[in-house]
């Protein structure tokens, strides 16, 4: 499933920071606790992290939690039970209804502990009566904590494996009430056996939790921020999604410039370009599969793009003044960054938009850049730009109508990266050449055109950048061009960028023919010379 966490075979590298996690788990096997706290933006793949390190980490009992905003009696149920359940151990727990939450099978399932231990099975009917009792959630964190306390002092005399508490959506705590987070600190002190793990995606407040000075919880967190995939990394989790079936360089390119490299959006959109090729029997990804796929995904209130995006939405914000604030949220994503501007675009005068964007900051949905604001979830940007102002507000009824216009647009955008990634290669390609001392060019000789002109003291350098495997047929196009030019004038040297690699007959042709060919890793070993950044591809 899409929404589930990905551990196992399906994990896809967090090298870094999986390797941090180790570290720490060993000390705190040797007695060095250092809580750990996640913090990265929705779907950014906290979750999963969390999972895959539980699934690898076998020496220690793990305890996952996730929080929800209101302290309900099922919430704190949940709570109870499953650190009964976790800590009595799975194998010990018979396979009937024992692990729903309800307060008769947290009945049986504390009777279970009576002949382990009956001082945690004492305190865990205590818990149980308070939380029927609609005792505060203070006291009934209190109450938890000590049993958990409890548990782990059993545990260590009996040898058995430490107990890890992993806390999902941690900042949710702070909605509980004023006194929760120094009810966690207290509690925390003590339970020295005990490892914390939590994580959350609301950035600011995990900010204020976490590293605020001025927060009980300050300092007693190592800070882990988890962001998107790099380039490289995204590029490998896209193409494993897509499972074989090819795609070309621009295309892939496209998707993680859309998605920012959120893992999520990445899997969502390639398990639709697979469904797309497995329905229409193909196994290549064309520009038009691209565009529906993005379709399917972004513009149908069925796909999970959209859907994430509308409930990202409703539920940061409050019902009151929704409007206003998506208002303001398609102003930015419009191009409407800085105050004056946005006040103008929504036609309201600017004093009244300092609460809605202190509240969409502190929701995290954008962010702000010295005097600019921005959105910070990429595919928020696109679907509020080509999907709710379209959809929304725009004066057209008919909804085949804003389809068209919706594909339209894409479209175009698509072309319009294909053309600026390309240039910008070709760019970066010249960059080596003027820093070698060269004159640079590109442009036409003749009726063809090169990518990389160099006519000065040394004779006539040309050269072709190519997005994509190279193969025999492009080699020969090249050659063809460079044969036309002989017929003029002398060409001392042909260079083919090749930088997402070749066919081995593509390199044989180029070997046979005197032309140079350059991979990725050559140019980027040409441009660390000179002290230039490294292509990303």
């Amino acid at each position: 499933m899409l929404n589930e966490p990905v551990v196992g075979d399906e994990f896809f590298d967090r090298t870094d920071i999986m390797k941090n996690l180790g570290l720490r788990s060993e000390q705190m096997l040797s007695g060095n606790r250092r809580n750990i706290g996640l913090i990265g933006l929705r779907k950014v793949g906290k979750t999963s992290i969390i999972w895959e390190f539980m699934r690898q980490n076998s020496h220690f009992v793990h305890n996952y939690i996730y929080i929800k905003e209101k302290p309900t009696k099922t919430m704190f149920r949940k709570i109870l039970g499953s650190v009964l359940y976790t800590c009595m151990g799975h194998a010990d727990i018979e396979t009937d209804q024992i692990w729903m939450t309800t307060d008769k099978n947290l009945k049986e399932l504390t009777m279970r502990w009576v002949q382990v231990n009956p001082i945690i099975a004492k305190l865990s009917f205590q818990i149980r009566d308070a939380i029927n009792e609609d005792a505060e959630p203070e006291e009934l964190l209190d109450l938890i904590f000590g049993l958990i306390q409890q548990i782990s002092e059993y545990k260590k005399a009996s040898n058995q494996k430490p107990l890890v508490l992993i806390f999902d959506e941690f900042q949710n705590f702070a909605l509980w009430g004023d006194n929760i987070l120094e009810t966690l600190r207290e509690n925390l002190m003590m339970q020295k056996n005990v490892w914390w793990i939590v994580a959350g995606s609301s950035i600011s407040m995990m900010e204020n939790i976490i590293n605020a000075s001025s927060s009980p919880l300050y300092g007693h967190f190592e800070t882990i921020y988890v962001g998107p995939f790099e380039y490289s990394d995204a590029r490998t989790y896209l193409t494993s999604t897509l499972d074989g079936i090819l795609i070309s360089e621009t295309h892939l390119s496209y998707i993680i410039d859309i998605t920012g490299g959120y893992p999520y959006y990445l899997a969502s959109i390639g398990l639709k370009l697979c469904d797309i090729a497995q329905n229409w029997n193909v196994h290549n990804i064309s520009k038009n599969a691209l565009l529906e796929a993005v379709t399917q995904d972004v513009f149908y209130r069925s796909g999970n793009i959209y859907k994430h995006c509308h409930q990202l939405i409703v539920n940061s914000l409050e019902k009151k003044g929704l409007d206003t604030y998506l208002t303001i949220l398609s102003a930015i994503a419009l191009g409407n960054h800085r105050f004056s501007e946005i006040a103008r675009y929504i036609e309201k005068p600017g004093s009244s938009l300092t609460y809605p964007l202190e509240r969409l900051i502190a929701s995290d949905l954008i962010v702000k850049n010295d005097k600019a604001y921005d959105l910070a979830d990429p595919i928020l940007a696109l679907w509020l730009k080509h999907v709710y102002i379209l959809r929304e507000e725009s004066y057209i009824p008919e909804l085949e109508l804003k389809l068209d216009v919706f594909k339209s647009q894409i479209s175009q955008m698509i072309d319009e990266f294909k053309d600026e990634l390309g240039h910008a290669r070709e760019s970066q390609i010249r960059e080596i050449f003027t820093k070698k001392g060269y004159t640079v060019a590109s442009g036409n000789l003749g009726k063809d055109e090169f990518d990389l002109i160099i006519d000065g003291d040394e004779g006539l350098i040309l050269g072709e950048v190519k997005a994509g495997n190279v193969n025999i047929e492009q080699v020969y196009k090249l050659l063809d061009k460079v044969k036309r030019i002989k017929k003029i004038r002398t060409v001392d040297k042909v260079i083919l960028f090749a930088l997402f690699g070749s066919s081995e007959q593509a390199k044989q042709i180029c070997v046979e023919n005197e032309i140079e060919m350059w991979d990725l890793e050559k140019v980027n070993n040409e441009r660390k010379r000179f002290g230039l950044v490294r292509l990303k591809m």
